[in-house]
């Protein structure tokens, strides 16, 4: 995985974030997403193409979602959390907001 530090006007955030709740996914998942249909719509040699890469994407996140463990809080707010074991090998809880 690469970090990318991405700096935007707190407006633009705003509506991002706002954007992202309403279709029930993270900021980060909504970044990724958008960034992944631009690329694979401008960058694929035919509609079909960047149909199917779409496609294989929404279901390898679908995935993802799938096999973490979903909670929902008392606010209604689910949360995503993966033990995922960092480099120095103790296990870490990872939460994604959705």
């Amino acid at each position: 995985m690469k970090r990318v530090p991405l700096d935007i006007p707190k407006d633009m955030y705003e509506w991002v974030k706002t954007s992202a709740a309403y279709v029930g996914e993270s900021v980060n998942l909504f970044i990724k997403r958008a960034t992944y249909e631009r690329a694979a719509l401008e960058c694929a040699p035919t509609l079909e193409e960047a149909t199917k890469l779409l496609e294989e994407k929404k279901a390898a996140t679908q995935e993802h979602l799938d096999s973490m463990e979903k909670t929902t809080t008392e606010s209604g707010q689910t949360i995503y959390t993966s033990g995922q074991s960092p480099a120095g090998g103790a296990s870490a809880k990872r939460k994604l907001r959705k």
